[in-house]
């Protein structure tokens, strides 16, 4: 049975193995299949991955008004070469402050100096010290000036909108009288102080205003050189409140007023002259004025405008009333060319604090009514700039009522059929008369990059006594001035300025005639260089007057020969 059972079985697997060999060959076959595929094309939407920037529409907007324009007054218009007339002074942003010196035989001397001692986002503090000596002989005279002054400047911001200010000034002058022989040297004595508060405009709060507080005290020290003349020499001090308000209505218009009043006080003996006979008498030694002066502001586009009025009123020693206009006006036709027109005029104050700027000479005992100018016109035609290039043509005419005016203190020789002569006394003096007349000229400028700058300029006017452009002193006719400067290497800059003042003349009245006095023409060429070792050292040189042309400061006054200055500046960073 066991025997059987294996048979069996033997016999089965063999079955199974065939059937298996049988269906194997079977699937082995080759098959074919064929099948048609349609291609399906996706859209695909692809995300940037750029970051984009939605900026809001911008509005244009006018810059507010900060400030408006004023006429420029003539401090000073005789054209006397100060011992320091280099412009090397001036300090970039970066610098703290500054030290220089100069030298130049036989004798020329300045020394100046200045630092921001306290200088943050609220509070600033500045002092400067400057000191010009000369000492010259020329045309058989001696000429000595020292001149010193101390300046100091504050001011402290009290929240964003609000900030006091003040300063103050002393300055002390020293000299002689030339044509006059053993007489004391005479000394001038200015002081000045401002202190105040002002407002800081800004586009939330377009309301500004400033009120601040004023004194000027002159005085001489020593009566003038005059034989017999014993009075004590007369000083002045002046005390002014003077304060504005502005508001802006809107951002091409603004609106305000300023004004001021002035009490003067003069001390010292009443002296008059009854030998000459232009000496002012004092009459009244307390004056007082008030000055109101209304404006408009507007500004779009190309066009400009301040239309105002100067009122004035003096009240004291004389009850008087002026008027005069106060308008500004410019208009920018394309960007290279446009006209502009100024009408002022206005007060002109005849105080000692004008008188020692235009003519340190002047007598001291001479005291003068306050001048008024009702008119004062300028027109002006710009071209330019064009490739560094640009033109100016102007003329204007001036009309002013008792202002000062150069007069020469000398003896007047008169001899029968010959030209009177005039010999100086020493003292140049002041007067009081009403001048009228035009003023034409034109300039122009050049400049390419910071290589090469030039300018040059030519003007004349009327030349008499009562005929002429009011400010230049010295009646010039014809004054023409021209200047280049050059920096061949970085570190090294040159410079030429010529000046030529034709026509100049005082006159006097004396013996119950009117004379003219020559002063002969200015004509200096001046020729300067600095050169900058480092950003803290630079030296510099100037030679004024190198042709050693002959003229008069003023009748008496002869201006040095070649002169000028060689040194050094130390800038502090």
């Amino acid at each position: 049975m066991r025997n059987a059972k294996y048979i069996i079985s033997a016999a089965l697997a063999a079955a199974l193995s065939l059937a298996n060999s049988s269906s194997a060959d079977e699937l082995n076959k080759q098959i074919t299949l064929d099948k048609d595929v349609a291609t399906a094309q996706r859209d695909v939407n692809r995300q940037s991955l750029s970051p984009v920037v939605a900026l809001p529409e911008i509005t244009p907007k006018n810059l507010a008004f900060s400030d408006r324009s004023l006429m420029a007054k003539f401090s000073s218009s005789i054209a006397r070469l100060d011992a320091a007339t280099y412009a090397n002074r001036l300090l970039d942003g970066h610098a703290r402050g500054y030290v220089t010196a100069g030298y130049f035989p036989l004798f020329n001397a300045n020394l100046a100096a200045g630092y921001q001692f306290i200088d943050n986002s609220r509070t600033k503090f500045n002092a400067y010290f400057n000191y010009d000596g000369t000492d010259y002989d020329r045309d058989n005279l001696n000429v000595k000036r020292h001149h010193a002054s101390v300046f100091a400047q504050a001011s402290h911001r009290i929240n964003p909108r609000l900030e006091l200010f003040g300063n103050a000034n002393a300055i002390f002058d020293t000299f002689n009288y030339p044509s006059v022989a053993n007489v004391d040297d005479q000394n001038a004595r200015q002081y000045v102080a401002n202190v105040g508060i002002r407002s800081l405009e800004n586009d939330l709060r377009p309301f500004a205003y400033n009120v601040r507080f004023k004194y000027n005290g002159v005085n001489f020290t020593k009566p003038i050189p005059w034989p017999g003349n014993d009075a004590k020499p007369i000083a002045e001090n002046k005390f002014s409140l003077i304060g504005g308000v502005s508001a802006r209505v809107d951002e091409h218009a603004m609106v305000g007023i300023d004004a001021k009043a002035v009490f003067t006080r003069y001390t010292g003996d009443e002296y008059s002259d009854d030998v000459i006979g232009h000496f002012a008498e004092i009459t009244d030694k307390n004056r007082f004025k008030v000055l109101i002066n209304p404006y408009v502001n507007y500004s779009k586009g190309n066009v400009s405008a301040h239309v105002g009025f100067e009122f004035k009123a003096a009240l004291k020693p004389s009850a008087k009333i002026y008027f005069a206009p106060d308008v500004d006006l410019q208009y920018r036709v394309t960007d290279g060319f446009g006209v502009s027109a100024r009408i002022g005029g206005g007060e002109i104050v005849n105080a000692l604090d004008r008188v020692l700027p235009i003519d340190i000479y002047a007598s001291p005992n001479n005291v003068y009514a306050n001048g008024h100018s009702p008119l004062d016109a300028l027109l002006s035609v710009n071209i330019g700039p064009f490739c560094g290039a640009s033109l100016s043509l102007f003329g204007g005419y001036t009309i002013a009522n008792d202002i000062l005016t150069t007069s020469s203190d000398a003896f007047v020789i008169e001899a029968a059929g010959e030209a009177p002569e005039a010999f100086p006394i020493g003292v140049s003096r002041l007067r009081t008369i009403d001048m009228k007349g035009y003023r034409v000229g034109v300039s122009a400028a050049y400049s390419y990059g910071d290589l090469v700058e030039a300018s040059a300029s030519f003007q004349m006017a009327p030349q008499r006594v009562d005929r002429g452009y009011y400010p230049w002193l010295d009646h010039a006719r014809r004054v023409v001035e021209a200047s280049v400067n050059v920096n061949p290497i970085e570190k090294l800059s040159v410079g030429a300025k010529y000046t030529l003042r034709t026509g100049r003349a005082s006159y006097m009245t004396a013996l119950g005639n009117e004379y003219k006095v020559g002063l002969g023409n200015v004509n200096s060429l001046d020729l300067g260089a600095t050169y900058r070792l480092n950003d803290r050292l630079r030296f510099h040189a100037t030679v004024e007057n190198i042709t050693n042309r002959h003229w008069d400061i003023l009748f008496g006054v002869p201006a040095p020969g070649i002169t000028g200055l060689v040194g050094a500046t130390y800038i502090f960073r």
